[in-house]
């Protein structure tokens, strides 16, 4: 399915989603920003294990209302005003490799006005605000070497290890 996604400035570009269900296996849904590459010379991609066709169009909709302000690079983390998708507490996402590994070298576009043309591909995670504050305040490989499930959409937020368990921590107040 194709959606589109109205530029949040003048002088930018229309970006498209292309959302794919039941890829790269059933269970997912797969989105890829089209139009971004023109003026970023990179596209964006996510993969999630959901029916929920929404999350195809979180890279899209990122890219319609920053594009020209945020260079959409590997290693980075932006917030969003609210959910990614209606029902889940992900509210912000990561940049970094796509989940697509044949996508990792990008696409050589080369054409007859052009010997290289090669479009990026950058990965989108969605993460928790607490997840993305950790990447501002500790650096991406703060968050990026912990073991989560990075296509899960109803994951576990604050992960902590306890003896050799993963469990999900709701961090008590202290009054």
């Amino acid at each position: 399915m194709v959606y589109r996604f109205a530029p949040a400035r003048e002088q930018s570009r229309e970006i498209a989603a292309l959302v794919y269900k039941a890829s790269p296996s059933p269970e997912y849904v797969t989105g890829v920003t089209f139009g971004l590459s023109v003026t970023a010379g990179r596209e964006l991609v996510i993969t999630m294990r959901s029916d929920d066709l929404g999350w195809g169009k979180v890279p899209a909709r990122l890219a319609a209302s920053l594009q020209g302000m945020y260079p959409f690079g590997k290693g980075q983390a932006v917030g969003y005003a609210g959910s990614l998708v209606n029902g889940s507490k992900l509210s912000s996402v990561v940049f970094a490799e796509p989940p697509i590994p044949e996508l990792g070298d990008g696409i050589d576009i080369a054409s007859e006005v052009r010997e290289s043309d090669v479009i990026e591909f950058v990965g989108v995670y969605p993460v928790y605000a607490s997840e993305r504050d950790r990447v501002y305040t500790s650096g991406f490989d703060a968050l990026w070497s912990l073991e989560w499930d990075r296509f899960d959409p109803v994951r576990c937020g604050d992960m902590t290890m306890v003896g050799a368990l993963r469990q999900c921590v709701t961090p008590r107040r202290v009054l």
